[in-house]
């Protein structure tokens, strides 16, 4: 499937967030903190939280720059919980494969956001339940997770137009559930 080893967070070579459409782009720097700060409140659920890098190759950024033309922004890194892990360990059509990238959707209106950003700590905590991992699994079928879902979609992964457009309506099925 994939030609090269993952590229994560540690290893890209660039670290220009718009040097390539599609590139997943560091997440801000008071993200970490704030969110982590906000679940060390007495009431927050402990999920077991952790950023750990994305898995990507360059491959996967034209399916990244259509996503990013929908509204959907790609990062460096993924926010992982007790949920997502333990989808992840059911079994090797949930294990991670090809890749695994976190996406934010935020639609625009004429070309300005208008429902959420990173931009401040306090987007950044009023918008951490609007992620959604996408990733692709062993098996090779696209899955996202969601704070809500998680789902493997029966598309079987490939590099090609096609597939993204059918990935990026799953992705954005997911977003709105």
């Amino acid at each position: 499937m994939s030609e090269s080893p993952p590229t994560t967070a540690s290893n890209s070579d660039d670290d220009s967030a718009n040097s390539q459409p599609g590139k997943p782009r560091p997440l801000p720097p008071h993200y970490a903190p704030t969110l982590f700060a906000m679940l060390q409140h007495p009431e927050s659920i402990d999920d077991n939280y952790a950023l750990e890098p994305s898995r990507f190759t360059p491959s996967l950024y034209p399916f990244l720059a259509l996503c990013e033309k929908h509204d959907l922004t790609p990062y460096d890194e993924v926010l992982f919980d007790r949920r997502l892990r333990g989808f992840l360990g059911r079994s090797e059509r949930s294990d991670v494969g090809e890749f695994m990238v976190m996406l934010y959707h935020f639609p625009k209106w004429d070309g300005e956001p208008c429902d959420g950003s990173l931009e401040t700590p306090e987007d950044v905590d009023s918008a951490c339940i609007m992620r959604i991992m996408v990733y692709v699994n062993k098996a090779g079928f696209l899955c996202t997770h969601t704070i809500e879902d998680q789902w493997d979609t029966g598309i079987k992964w490939e590099y090609t137009e096609e597939c993204y457009k059918k990935a990026l309506e799953a992705v954005l099925r997911s977003s709105l559930a």
